[in-house]
């Protein structure tokens, strides 16, 4: 079945016209927040500012699949300027209620390039509004993937989905994915 899924995976990014094979469908365990999730395995990207996108699982009730975007560059000493999540801007409406009116990036260097971005601001609508931006230091890559906004204690919210295909990508997010990993390559002085 992993197999299987990562196959899926492999043949949808083709299908929307990625040069993609499938690079690993060994299950590795990782640890981190959630406390334990499995990537079922990759799928290499050619020609693009991503390099891989992951098929994760997050075992538990309920359980759900998402897939990682994976920029590789040597990250040492750029974690704290690489780091970034999306935020959502809210206002108060009345006595208690507040409303969601923007959503913005927090972090340092990379953060303030992503806000400036006009074209990440124009396909916010496309992509999930809770991402994070994670660098690696230990294999040398930095991870674009959506995240629960309440975190992993309470039920996801666009952040995991309960079959493999509904994790995978849309043309315009991959889009999306791939003008942040542009914005971490230059950040990482990483040319393409």
């Amino acid at each position: 079945m992993v197999e299987a899924c990562v196959e899926a995976l492999c043949e949808h990014l083709r299908r929307m016209g990625l040069n993609a094979t499938v690079e690993s469908k060994k299950s590795k365990a990782r640890l981190g927040l959630p406390l334990y999730s499995l990537i079922l395995g990759s799928v290499r990207v050619v020609n693009r500012n991503i390099d891989l996108v992951e098929l994760e699982l997050i075992p538990g009730e309920p359980g759900g699949y998402r897939c990682n975007y994976v920029v590789q560059v040597k990250v040492n000493g750029l974690e704290d300027r690489l780091k970034s999540k999306v935020k959502e801007v809210k206002v108060k409406k009345g006595f208690l209620r507040r409303e969601t009116v923007d959503f913005r990036w927090e972090g340092k260097e990379l953060a303030q390039v992503l806000d400036g971005d006009a074209n990440l601001r124009d396909a916010r609508g496309l992509y999930a509004y809770f991402l994070e931006i994670k660098p690696d230091k230990k294999h040398q890559r930095v991870r674009i993937r959506e995240i629960s906004p309440y975190g992993f204690l309470f039920p996801p919210y666009r952040s995991l989905y309960f079959t493999p295909e509904l994790a995978f990508p849309t043309i315009e997010a991959f889009e999306a994915y791939d003008r942040i990993a542009q914005h971490i390559r230059s950040i990482a002085n990483v040319r393409r």
